[in-house]
Order: structure tokens, then C-alpha cells, then sequence
């Protein structure tokens, strides 16, 4: 290519100064040359282009436009739509090849903060970099980031403002199985990787906030293959939850769970350091559709009558099967007493089991049962006697749909839980409440005479035990924090 007789290499068209309203014509000759084409001022097209370039040639390295900059602050190239209305585009790229990038921007620099690509708008409504991928088929992107660094991010979003409904990075999805944002993390070696992650830096911000409108829509789905759905650390709340209409936080475990806990734990909670509490649940009821397995006691509290620095603890009472009762106060008229339970016990009790205990409250020649139900029992005095006695009465059944208890199986639930250190299990158990705990555990093997676990035992019985030391624990299961750009 000669530049008004100047021969200029082929691939480049170089312009040096400040150009204005000119029209530069490749000619078709060999060497190419370009030449200036008479104009009367600047340039004014409906449909013009400030800079177009056509890369035509089918194989090779090409670029329809090129452009370098050595200045501190320069632009390789600048575009600039000016236009106040109409849908404008500062720079504009088109590529028809089915591996090529319409725009391509690269930052060599190993140092320093440089951008492939940067969009900015100034409109109150306008987008910095809007991606958009128009085919209806196949795995498209409207914006693809990737990033090789060991600290960088493929997409990085940050909105400035100091006001408003702002978005660092807002994604949107109108296909009913699509996703507005999907992160993966895919590494599957050592290391503390995230599909997403969030932080918060405000005050009373949020890391991350899901809303969903719709009737049946969720604002957080989270599903684990092998790993932990949802883990939430924070030094004041790790996580809120809030339904509206629905529910706050709907968690499902899908897995068949490690050797441990059969059948996966959709919700896992561990108390840690001086934490009183793995759950709190506080200004509602807890609802529990399936069994409520407890290994240590079921109690109740409340308030001491007249110490408020005392509390009331009372623990429930257990046995081997799933037991229901009524009990109340009754007489004898001319020795008989025949007494109709309450409805709703003979609809939870079943009809088989039922046993009654009657207590005479004054001198009589003794009471016997004459007569059993869960609808109605008839106590007479014994030996004939026809007086008119006090007693009371106690009736106990079986809750009618679960006759069947297994009370001696096979042990699921008391075993060193996997997700817990062995050291922090091992001074779990030897807290002074859990002495007798402790001390079934040695006798059974589960634990050596010093209250350590029994690795053989957990080796005979298949158990996956957690690691030694509570340090190797937070190294594998506490999220790190990333490095956050400025």
C-alpha cells in the first residue's frame, strides 16, 4: 500500500495527525495505494459508518480494524456515537465465522488495572456492555468472560453509585428453564472454589439478595451433588432468609448420603467456639412432617415463678413405643361408673393396647376395669360393693398409624459425624453433660478408654470419619476470602 506515493505495508492503512471529514480509497492496484477522495467537509451519511473496515481475506489472522496506542492514556481505537436519539453504536463489530469474536479486545500488560474491554455509559438508562446472543439454539452467551489468573475474575461488575437500585452485574432470563446468571466452579482438585461469590462491604447490605415474583417461583435454588448446597459464615448473621408469601428457605437433599448419614441431611447445623445453639428458632412454631429423632433428652422451659435469674427445665417422658393418653377424675354411683373418653382420643389411639389405671380416692373394697375402649371405659367396685367412690383414672394407648416401633436397629445417628473433626467430636462428648453418653460409648467401642474415637471400630463398621484436628477441618470447609478489587 503507498499513502500518496509512500508504500506502506499491506496489512495497515497508517494515518498520523488529527483526521477530520476525510475519505480515505484503497485502490485496486498492486501495491495498494490510498489516496485522498475529494470532499467538501466533513462527512454526513443516514446510514454511514465513522470507521468501517472489511478483513475479506478467508483464512489467516485478520482484523477488519486494527488499532495500537503507545500513550499512557490512549485508545487503540475510539468510537464515539454522538447521535442523541436512534439505537447508535460507538464501535460496531460483525464476524460470520463460527469461531470468531465480532469485538476482541486484549490487556498484555502483566501489570497494572487494564481492561480487554471497557464499556461505560453515561445515560440514566443506557448499559456499559450489553451482550446479546440472538440464536435460538445451541449453548450461546450473550457475555462470555474467562479469566487464567489465580485471583482474576471472568465477569467483574461493579456499580458505583451512590444511590439508586444499582447492579454490579444484572442477568435475565426469559426461557422457562433458563438462568438470568449461572456460575460453575469446575475444579475438582484441592483448593476452595465458588459457581458464585458474594460479598458485602455496607453496613446493613446484603451479599447477595434473591427476590422471586412469581406464584410458585423460588429466589434461591441451590443444589449440591456430593457437597454443601448452601454454606453461610458471617460474624453477626450468616444468612436471612425471608418468605412473603411462601417459604423462607426451602432446602432439599436428594443424595443418598455418605456412610454415616444414609440418605443425605437436606439441612446440617454444628455449633462452633462458644456457640450455645446449632439452630435457634425463635417467633414462630417449627413443624417436622417426618420423625424427630433426638439423641440426648426432649425438655421444656420456662420462666421461674419468682427468680428471673433462674429458669424451669423439665425433660419428657419416653418409652418404647409411640404412646397417647387421657386422664381425668370420676365417681362410682351404686359401684359402677362408666366413663365416654374425649373424641379426639379415640381418634388417635388405636384399638388394640389400650390399658386403663384407676386410683380410688377413698376407702372401698377395691376397683377393677370392667370395660376398655378408646371411646369408653366402665370401672366397678370390686367384690359387689355398690358405693359411690371418688378415683382417679389413667388411659393409655398406642397412636393409631405407628403400632409398629423398632426400638433396638441398626445405628444411623450415634456415630462421629463426617463433617465434624474427630478431636471437636471427642471434646463434644467429654462435656459433663454428656458423661453418661460418654461412658456407653467406651463400653460399646465406639470410643477407646481415653475417649478417643475407635478407628478400628469406624474401620470394621465402614464409618468415614471427619479430620483429626479441628484446624485441618476449617482448612477444607471454611470458605476463603478472594481478593476484591479496590
Amino acid at each position: 500500500m503507498a499513502l500518496n506515493g509512500a508504500i506502506l505495508p499491506l496489512q495497515y492503512m497508517i494515518i498520523q495527525g488529527r483526521i477530520s471529514g476525510v475519505l480515505w480509497n484503497l485502490a485496486p492496484s498492486s501495491p495498494q495505494v490510498a489516496t485522498k477522495a475529494p470532499s467538501p467537509g466533513p462527512i454526513q451519511a443516514r446510514a454511514g459508518s465513522g470507521v468501517y473496515g472489511n478483513a475479506s481475506d478467508k483464512i489467516g489472522t485478520t482484523y477488519g480494524v486494527y488499532g495500537t496506542s503507545a500513550s499512557t492514556s490512549g485508545r487503540g481505537v475510539c468510537g464515539t456515537a454522538t447521535a442523541t436519539s436512534g439505537v447508535t453504536y460507538g464501535v460496531r463489530g460483525i464476524t460470520n465465522s463460527s469461531s470468531g469474536r465480532s469485538i476482541y479486545g486484549w490487556a498484555t500488560s502483566a501489570t497494572g488495572k487494564t481492561y480487554g474491554v471497557r464499556g461505560k455509559s453515561s445515560s440514566t438508562s443506557g448499559t456499559g456492555v450489553s451482550g446479546y446472543a440472538s440464536a435460538g439454539t445451541g449453548t450461546t452467551y450473550g457475555v462470555h468472560g474467562l479469566s487464567n489468573s489465580n485471583a482474576g475474575y471472568g465477569v467483574y461488575g461493579h456499580a458505583n453509585a451512590w444511590g439508586g437500585t444499582t447492579y454490579g452485574v444484572y442477568g435475565r432470563s426469559d426461557s422457562p428453564d433458563g438462568y438470568g446468571v449461572s456460575g460453575i466452579a469446575t475444579n475438582d482438585g484441592k483448593g476452595v472454589s465458588y459457581g458464585g461469590y458474594f460479598e458485602s462491604r455496607t453496613r446493613n447490605g446484603s451479599a447477595a439478595y434473591c427476590y422471586a415474583t412469581g406464584k410458585n417461583a423460588k429466589g434461591l435454588v441451590v443444589k449440591s451433588k456430593n457437597g454443601i448446597g448452601v454454606w453461610a459464615s458471617g460474624d453477626n448473621l450468616g444468612a436471612s432468609f425471608i418468605g412473603l408469601n411462601g417459604d423462607g428457605i426451602h432446602v432439599e437433599s436428594k443424595n443418598s448420603g455418605d456412610n454415616n448419614f444414609k440418605g443425605g441431611t437436606a439441612i446440617y447445623a454444628a455449633a462452633s467456639g462458644n456457640s450455645d445453639y446449632a439452630a435457634y428458632f425463635a417467633g414462630g412454631n417449627v413443624f417436622v412432617l417426618s420423625h424427630l429423632i433426638v439423641s440426648g433428652s426432649k425438655d421444656f422451659v420456662q420462666p421461674h415463678p419468682t427468680d428471673p435469674s433462674k429458669e424451669i427445665m423439665y425433660a419428657s417422658l419416653e418409652g418404647g413405643e409411640n404412646g397417647v393418653y387421657v386422664r381425668g377424675t370420676a365417681a362410682l354411683k351404686d359401684g359402677v361408673a362408666e366413663i365416654n373418653l374425649p373424641e379426639h382420643f379415640a381418634l388417635v389411639a388405636s384399638e388394640e393396647g389400650v390399658t386403663v389405671q384407676v386410683t380410688p380416692l377413698e376407702s372401698c373394697h377395691g376397683l377393677f376395669v370392667a370395660e376398655k375402649s378408646p371411646q369408653r371405659i366402665v370401672v366397678m367396685e370390686s367384690q359387689g360393693g355398690t358405693g359411690d367412690i371418688s378415683f382417679d383414672y389413667l388411659v393409655m394407648g398406642v397412636r393409631r398409624g405407628f403400632e409398629e416401633h423398632e426400638v433396638v436397629r441398626e445405628n444411623r445417628h450415634i456415630k462421629p459425624p463426617p463433617s465434624m473433626s474427630q478431636e471437636r467430636y471427642e471434646a463434644w462428648v467429654a462435656l459433663p453433660e454428656n458423661r453418661g453418653r460418654r461412658a456407653l460409648l467406651i463400653e460399646n467401642g465406639t470410643l477407646t478408654r481415653e475417649g478417643r474415637i475407635n478407628e478400628g471400630t469406624a474401620s470394621r463398621l465402614g464409618w468415614k470419619l471427619g479430620p483429626r484436628t479441628e484446624a485441618e477441618r476449617v482448612q477444607n470447609l471454611l470458605p476463603r476470602r478472594r481478593p476484591v478489587r479496590p
